[in-house]
């Protein structure tokens, strides 16, 4: 229950408390008289965004405080208060804070404790009645919690086997392109034989073929040159050995000379033997070249830098990781057929939560169906039909159904649409008929009722009159209207009043006793208060 609210340099309010009633409360006053800003105040207390435009002309920030009774109430985190205090501080320099018991709140905690707090409705919701995107979401709020939890749990694990198949299933063909291509390339490498270092001992052999008459030449020259220095080298170590026979001194430099005269025999004979392997064929030349040039076309179709590892390597490399890239689509093609089949499991558990969400929301239905009609005929409608049509719509957490609101106002008439058929009146009536069947189980603690009485008179605003203070009798109500017939049926009556000087503009909000309510009323009557009015107010207030 809202138990006050104060406003500080709020809109054209400089400081005020208002205080609210248990049961039916009502804000009357002059067209224009300012009934609005209390509406936006709650609407700021309930976690609505907050602008500098809130803020009274010539002031630096604004204050709202509500004060609720929670007593009994289960809200999370303040169950042991019996009391909760809402406060909103809005700055001109868009520093804004919020509050809830004097612990600093965010605007998201605000709007997640507050809609246990108050409900309101107003004419904007006659769009919302009208849409019938929004008929479903109404429905919910008759049916058990448990069952749409059920599927929308459900419908979450559907939702992320599909969605990683239908993203597998997308790029199918693409991947069978690059597939096709990966084989090629893969061949192509498998059929080359790689061989470790295989590149640079052909290039090498390469340079050394290119070079053999160069080297060949080169061999046969030192080799003569060897043999002639050999022969001198025989002539004078003989000579040096009969020498040193007459001065032994010299047996150390004949002993040198003899071993170097086999170390150039051992030198001659190693370029016979290397002058003798060296061989020239122009045929292995030729397998050369062409192992070279299929290995070149492979190196610059597959490697995209000049690297320093071994060309063959690298390609070895290139193999191994098409394999690899390979082997993972082949993986893929699996995958997507475990998934194939775990959509198909994960989409019958769906479908049967979701049956099992349409059966019950068709049965809530047609007992809804009953009782919105019952609560039309008692607001003078007596003739009207109410159906709430079914169709199958697209897998959603919320289920597969498409509902709509189907209306007769009149006997005889099909059932339309509400957008099609019905007036303003009519769907306040509509409004009014389910937010009281709701309030025989919802628990919010204050309903605030905004106009929602616009197109109706006579007869038919007693009956809604009648309708506000039934739900009343459940939860508080704070009631915003222009009509005597609701305003006399008000348990705690405030009226709204603008004052206007040549330099200030204010509103204030005033509690009125017996004898102001009946000048209220009258003059809500009929714009003056005589006599007449001022019996015809009485009459009202005294009804039961």
């Amino acid at each position: 229950m809202l138990i006050s609210l104060y406003l500080e340099n709020y809109a054209l309010i400089g400081q005020q408390t208002i205080e609210f009633a248990e049961g039916f409360n009502v804000l009357t006053g002059e067209t224009g008289a300012g009934k609005s800003i209390i509406v936006n105040a709650l609407a700021l207390i309930m976690g609505e965004r907050a602008s500098a435009d809130f803020i009274k002309a010539g002031k630096q920030r604004a204050i709202l405080e509500a004060v609720f009774d929670i007593r009994g109430r289960r809200i999370d985190g303040y169950t042991a208060d019996d009391v909760l205090i809402i406060t909103r501080e809005i700055s001109l320099n868009g520093r804004n804070l919020i509050k809830i018991n004097h612990r600093v709140v965010t605007q998201a905690e605000l709007k997640k404790v507050s809609r246990y707090l108050i409900d309101i409705h107003g004419q904007h919701q006659h769009q919302v009645l009208i849409d019938p995107e929004n008929h479903l979401e109404i429905l919910d709020l008759f049916t058990a919690s448990e069952y749409r939890e059920n599927c929308r749990k459900i419908f979450a694990q559907y939702h992320t086997v599909k969605k990683e198949y239908d993203l597998l299933l997308q790029n199918r063909d693409m991947r069978q392109e690059e597939k096709d291509f990966l084989s090629f390339q893969l061949t192509e490498l498998e059929d080359a034989n790689l061989q470790p270092g295989e590149y640079a001992e052909l290039k090498t052999e390469k340079s050394r073929m290119d070079s053999f008459t160069e080297i060949a030449e080169t061999v046969n020259s030192v080799t003569e040159k060897i043999y002639g220095l050999q022969d001198g080298l025989r002539y004078n170590k003989t000579k040096l050995a009969q020498v040193a026979s007459k001065e032994t001194s010299l047996q150390n430099l004949a002993d040198k000379a003899e071993s170097l005269a086999l170390d150039f025999e051992d030198f001659r004979d190693s370029l016979s033997d290397y002058n003798t392997q060296l061989e020239f064929s122009p045929q292995r030349l030729d397998e050369i070249n062409e192992r070279l040039d299929v290995l070149n076309k492979l190196k610059r179709k597959h490697i995209k830098q000049l690297e320093e590892e071994d060309v063959s390597s690298l390609l070895i490399k290139k193999r191994d990781q098409l394999k690899t890239l390979l082997s993972g689509l082949e993986d893929t093609d699996e995958r997507l057929a475990r998934l194939e089949k775990d959509l198909a499991a994960a989409e019958k558990i769906y479908l049967e939560a979701a049956q099992k969400l349409s059966a019950h929301r068709q049965e809530i239905a047609v007992q809804l169906e009953s009782k919105i009609i019952g609560a039309l005929q008692d607001l003078r409608m007596p003739h009207v039909s109410f159906k709430i049509n079914f169709t199958a719509g697209n897998y959603s957490a919320s289920g597969i159904d498409v509902v709509e609101f189907l209306i007769s106002a009149n006997a005889g008439e099909p059932l339309k649409p509400l957008a099609r058929i019905a007036s303003g009146g009519e769907l306040s009536r509509v409004m009014l008929a389910i937010r009281k069947i709701l309030a025989e189980q919802e628990q919010s603690s204050a309903m605030i009722f905004d106009e929602i009485d616009t197109g109706i008179g006579g007869e038919t605003a007693l009956a809604i009159a009648e309708a506000i203070h039934s739900i009343a009798r459940r939860h508080q109500v704070i009631c915003i209207t222009h009509l005597a017939q609701i305003a006399a049926r008000a348990d705690y009556h405030l009226r709204v009043e603008k004052a206007a000087t040549n330099t200030l503009t204010t509103v204030q909000i005033t509690h009125l006793d017996k004898e102001q309510r009946e000048l209220e009323i009258a003059r809500m009557l009929s714009g003056k208060i005589t006599e007449t009015t001022t019996a015809h107010a009485q009459e009202l207030l005294e009804q039961p």
